[in-house]
């Protein structure tokens, strides 16, 4: 995944914003936990999304790891144990598979959203995008996060 051509770069500010969509936090824990108003946070949320090409949070999650502007946040656990339909959800739900890998059942908004929620509580996450963020940094979703080239110096 890349930025959309003449994207602006992001700042200290967006990243520091983007760090707390992928540690779970709502709009207004990052604006106290950043010590920001919460309209500055919700901008940031919304020139991120721009920047980005990124409509929704998990978007907005997705590109800051996949683009490599943040790594995976800790995660405070191991990752549960899933079956291979809960991966198919979160590759679903990160855009990296289209619907129709996922099985019939889930197919409908409502049988998909509740499996999403049951994975949220199984994994310890806060928000969809939060979910997206643990997901990788268990390497749940091989290829989202871009992993450093041999030889290459960060």
């Amino acid at each position: 995944m890349t930025a959309p051509a003449g994207a602006r770069p992001l700042n200290a500010s967006h990243l520091a914003v983007g760090r707390m969509l992928l540690e779970g936090e709502t709009p207004e824990g990052a604006a106290r936990r950043l010590s920001m108003f919460i309209g500055t946070v919700r901008r940031r949320l919304t020139e991120i999304g721009l920047r980005l090409g990124a409509a929704t949070a998990v978007d907005r999650a997705v590109a800051l790891l996949a683009c490599g502007h943040l790594p995976p946040p800790q995660a405070g656990m191991r990752a549960p144990d899933l079956r291979p339909v809960d991966i198919a959800v979160l590759r679903v739900l990160t855009k990296l598979a289209p619907e129709v890998t996922l099985p019939e059942d889930l197919r409908y908004d409502d049988a998909f959203l509740t499996h999403v929620e049951e994975l949220r509580v199984r994994c310890g996450a806060r928000t969809d995008a939060h979910l997206a963020a643990l997901a990788a940094a268990w390497n749940l979703l091989p290829g989202l996060v871009p992993q450093p080239t041999p030889g290459k110096e960060e």
